[in-house]
């Protein structure tokens, strides 16, 4: 088996195995490091504050659910619907 390391060559982390920089990626793979980035930050920023929005609508644990489903990018219709392409 063959011992790959990470080196830090020049200007980032270099795979020895192929000599190539991590760093050097299709655009589309740091497109969905960001929007998982921002899908996380928003589900940390509506989850907090759940509770005091379902005591607000006095609404039942249902509905709470669904407001967080609706609020995740995930969770819309729209993001699970298949490309044009």
């Amino acid at each position: 088996m063959e011992n790959i390391q990470i080196l830090s060559y020049g200007g980032g982390p270099v795979s020895t195995a192929t000599g190539q920089s991590l760093f050097k990626q299709p655009r589309a793979v740091f497109a969905v490091a960001f929007a998982c980035v921002v899908s996380f930050m928003g589900i940390g920023l509506v989850d907090p504050i759940l509770p005091a929005l379902s005591s607000k609508l006095d609404a039942t644990p249902s509905q709470v659910s669904l407001l967080f489903t609706s609020s995740s990018p995930a969770g819309s219709p729209a993001a699970s619907a298949p490309s044009p392409h």
